[in-house]
């Protein structure tokens, strides 16, 4: 019965929450293009229009093969200890993409993105 109660009452109640909450999220995912495109403007990523889950594509960085996400997934998780998923994860038309959530503080997504700009950096010079 508490959750039909919860239901009733977020539907009933619920709307400036939602908008707060929508507000902050498209506010992190512009965080994100802005310290990105800042840094690596060859990613040229663009906010979404209906999701909190950053999809990335390095594709522009040279980051087009399973040997070279492999060399970006070892870098963030062994150096950085930030793990964030892989498109291919999700099926071939992910390849060369990462995905990133940000429906989470924004000191969480500045670690994510500090750590992923740092292998990037690192992975880009080499």
């Amino acid at each position: 019965i508490l959750g039909v109660l919860a239901h009733i009452s977020a539907y009933r109640d619920g709307g400036e929450w939602l908008d707060s909450l929508k507000s902050y999220l498209h506010g992190n995912l512009a965080h994100v293009a802005a310290r990105l495109n800042a840094e690596f403007p060859a990613i040229d990523y663009r906010v979404p229009e209906g999701t909190y889950l950053a999809w990335i594509d390095l594709r522009g960085l040279g980051i087009d093969s399973s040997e070279r996400m492999d060399a970006l997934q070892t870098l963030l998780v062994e150096k950085y200890r930030v793990a964030i998923m892989r498109g291919d994860t999700y099926g071939p038309e992910g390849k060369g993409y990462i995905r990133l959530n940000v429906g989470c503080p924004r000191s969480k997504v500045d670690q994510g993105l500090d750590a992923l700009i740092g292998a990037l950096g690192e992975l880009h010079a080499r």
